[in-house]
């Protein structure tokens, strides 16, 4: 098991550092060419189409893991793949519907309509990659990470590409990211229907399948619960806009991007796992493969968000313009961010095992009024660092309460994703205020205090990293001789 984790997270790991590196050196080129304001719109649109996505896909990416790895017949496993393909480029075409309504999205989101034709961009975009959401997921389900990593690249060297292009020969600056954003989808959605066209299929009698309707009522809460994950997502761009200005959604959105290298981790582990979690359900060796994996990934990500915040608080000063280097106190509160949203893949997985999928649904409205009310509250106090606060409380809360409802749904839980979950907890409390009493200054005390809390969080987890560190030597000795 750990063999093919690392193997996938090291080739998604891979293809992440060199997709992070090409965007991170393009940001002198954006801050360069667009103002914060500027970078607000286009981080509006970029989470405006992250959710929409993910709504529209109807929870189709999850039910493909837990229902083809249900099925031991290759012919039956195959024929699953097929119709959730099918599925999902149907239900793709429902953001074409919202084109009429783009003045309205527009006056929500940037309180006029001028922006109309940008959100009519965007609903094309989400088109294209929400048609080819399923089919993308196919090589992880097949531990084919080469091809995941191909598809990666591609489509992030087609948008760099065609958006260096816009913004410095032909001037468009923030409608060329819009533009190149849309180029880069269409490109990839061709690529990839001609890969993996044989999975879409479309009878006369397509929806009377009965298990149509079991990937509908799978999907069904998810829908609703990716309706709430978008306002609790969503809603710190647009309150943030709306009290302050869409200068501070850029800083917000510069920091984020600043938590690129911890966010890298994150994503490649969030594209590896669910392969190994539904493929190894309910197998004999599951409980001790899932304490594994907490161990390493609370380990790892603890000691490298540490590491990295001193080294972002540079990065951001030295690559970026002067009007963007007080986005620097959200970074180490963004960083933490990240590492919570992924450990709710470890922590609701009893949930996601079990198809409880209204579960989720329940917990993410539950999350999306707080969240709205402590915007409310944090922003007009601490401007774009008010929503960075919100979304990291609302993280910690859903993990937890992900955890205890995993629990009742199947109940093999032990103490060590408790223990883990505490340990992180007050690693970041202690460190955000820390960071927050040295006033976010790079000085000699941020180092001093990233050293012992290393040391510290190494003692903790020495024996898992020690058995991990010499299965690595193993195998890399292996493959040299």
């Amino acid at each position: 098991m750990l063999k093919k984790i690392f193997k996938g997270m090291s080739i998604i790991i891979v293809t992440n550092i060199i997709i992070k590196s090409l965007n991170f050196f393009l940001l002198p080129l954006y801050t360069r060419y667009l103002s914060p304001s500027d970078y607000g719109i286009v981080d509006v649109l970029n989470s405006l189409e992250t959710i929409l996505i993910t709504l529209f896909v109807l929870g189709l990416d999850s039910a493909l893991f837990v229902f083809a790895n249900e099925k031991t017949n290759k012919i039956e496993k195959e024929a699953v793949i097929a119709e959730i393909s099918s599925l999902n480029f149907i239900i793709a075409f429902i953001p074409l519907l919202l084109i009429p309504f783009s003045g309205w999205i527009s006056k929500l989101l940037f309180s006029n309509k001028q922006f109309a034709f940008l959100v009519r961009l965007s609903l094309f975009k989400i088109f294209f990659l929400t048609s080819i959401t399923v089919l993308r997921n196919i090589p992880r389900l097949k531990y084919k990470y080469f091809l995941l990593a191909f598809f990666l690249l591609l489509q992030n060297i087609l948008q760099i590409i065609f958006s260096i292009i816009l913004i410095i020969y032909f001037h468009y600056s923030y409608l060329g990211i819009i533009y190149a954003g849309l180029a880069s989808s269409i490109v990839i959605s061709i690529i990839v229907i001609s890969i993996f066209h044989k999975y879409l299929s479309f009878t006369k009698n397509f929806f009377l399948n009965h298990r149509i309707i079991e990937y509908v009522k799978f999907g069904a809460p998810i829908l609703w619960g990716g309706i709430a994950i978008w306002i609790m997502q969503f809603s710190d761009r647009v309150i943030l806009n709306k009290l302050q200005t869409s200068n501070d959604v850029g800083l917000y959105g510069m920091a984020i991007r600043f938590a690129a290298p911890i966010t890298l981790i994150v994503s490649s582990a969030q594209l590896v796992l669910p392969s190994f979690i539904f493929d190894n359900k309910s197998k004999n060796d599951e409980k001790s493969k899932y304490k594994i994996l907490s161990n390493l990934y609370f380990a790892f990500l603890s000691i490298g968000v540490i590491i990295y915040i001193p080294l972002s608080f540079i990065l951001l000063k030295f690559m970026t313009a002067k009007n963007f280097h007080t986005a620097y106190i959200a970074l180490p509160i963004v960083s933490f961010t990240s590492i919570w949203v992924g450990a709710n893949y470890l922590t609701g997985i009893g949930i996601s095992t079990s198809k409880k999928t209204y579960i989720r649904a329940l917990i993410s409205w539950s999350l999306a009024f707080v969240n709205i009310i402590l915007n409310l509250i944090l922003i007009p106090h601490f401007d774009f660092l008010g929503a960075a606060l919100t979304t990291l409380i609302c993280q910690i809360i859903n993990n937890f309460i992900s955890l205890y409802f995993s629990f009742k749904a199947r109940a093999y839980y032990e103490k060590t994703i408790v223990n883990n979950l505490l340990i992180f907890l007050l690693v970041t409390v202690i460190s955000i205020v820390f960071y927050w009493v040295n006033q976010f200054q790079l000085n000699l005390y941020l180092f001093i205090y990233s050293a012992l809390m290393v040391l510290v969080i190494l003692l903790k987890y020495r024996r898992y990293l020690t058995d991990i560190s010499q299965k690595i030597i193993q195998f890399i000795k292996l493959k040299i001789s």
